[in-house]
């Protein structure tokens, strides 16, 4: 038997106080993991079976990629050389507010797989973030593009369609829905980047603003 404040516990009565600690214990644990799980960036809860982000975060990963493969007739990596923009990309749903999901690592451009693939004929849209919590995101500089600045998409096979851009624009998020779908008669073979722009809100906790840039395939 075991003292407690001049009480003697039985061995039932000490199993049963352990036990009561473990359960304790456990859904501590448990409440913490289930807390992390909804602001971090878990690959296994973001990404479907199919490889596809269905989930926006709000603290997207930070830790730098390594070098991953895809099919050959997909994309692969992003480079501006102007920017200094070198990603690679991943490929991107709708979210549960029925937008286009962010990536899951502020240094992936996002390819949203219900439009054109780069360089073929119609609409293609990749979003990607400006920033994260410490360090700068894929698109940080996008803002400062102009007409005629190059936009290189490689595939897995090596092989790069190329862009130039056309107009770059920064509108509210509100206008932002809108153009970012918007494609352009004159041009065939579109490709439009999306990013965050202007002022932060600490309140909404996201940029006032969106940063579209439209470029044209070559």
């Amino acid at each position: 038997m075991v003292k407690i404040r001049g009480k003697r516990l039985t061995k039932v009565q000490l199993t049963a106080l352990l036990s009561i600690t473990f359960i304790f214990l456990g859904l501590v644990v448990l409440f913490l993991v289930l807390k992390d799980s909804k602001k971090g960036a878990n690959p296994e809860e973001i990404i479907d079976s199919s490889g596809i982000v269905t989930i926006s975060v709000d603290e997207p990963e930070e830790t730098e990629p390594k070098e991953y493969f895809v099919a050959p007739d997909m994309p692969k990596r992003i480079l501006i050389p102007n920017i200094n923009v070198d990603g690679y990309i991943q490929l991107v749903g709708i979210d549960k507010d029925y937008r286009i999901a962010v990536p899951s690592n502020v240094h992936l451009a996002g390819w949203y797989i219900n439009s054109a693939k780069p360089g073929e004929i119609g609409l293609s849209i990749m979003d990607g973030h400006r920033d994260g919590s410490t360090v700068g995101g894929v698109f940080r500089n996008i803002e400062k593009l102009k007409r005629g600045d190059e936009i290189q998409i490689e595939y897995g096979d090596g092989s790069i369609r190329g862009f130039n851009v056309v107009e770059v624009k920064q509108v509210s998020i509100e206008d932002a829905y809108n153009l970012m779908y918007e494609k352009r008669d004159a041009i065939e073979r579109q490709l439009n980047l999306v990013s965050c722009g202007g002022k932060y809100s600490k309140t909404q906790k996201t940029y006032e603003d969106r940063i579209i840039v439209i470029a044209e395939g070559t």
